[in-house]
């Protein structure tokens, strides 16, 4: 089943030019319904389950984890920086989604 562009926005709590973002890195994935370009259930559940892998990897990472992103990605930083750039800007979207959703 695939929903609407729009609603996947709603559900993931962003703008619909972030979900062009999404599509566009392939972590959200299109069909085409009756000539509209939809999203597929299972890659929007993919997506918010590596919403939860994140927010948990993030919970788990120790200030004296050295050089590890604060993010949750795992990946590496440069040296006496806690986050890659941007990310910090992922995990605040991470956190505002489980907020305003009203996920525990």
């Amino acid at each position: 089943m695939a929903i609407s562009k729009a609603n996947a926005a709603d559900i993931l709590i962003m703008k619909p030019k972030s979900v062009e973002y999404l599509i566009k890195k392939t972590r959200l994935v299109t069909v085409n319904v009756s000539g509209r370009e939809m999203v597929t259930e299972e890659s929007l559940f993919k997506e918010i389950g590596e919403r939860y892998r994140r927010l948990g990897n993030a919970l788990e990472v120790k200030s004296s984890s050295g050089n590890i992103c604060r993010c949750g990605c795992g990946e590496e930083t440069n040296e006496g920086k806690r986050f890659k750039s941007g990310h910090d800007q992922a995990l605040e979207g991470i956190i505002r989604y489980f907020l305003l959703s009203g996920k525990k």
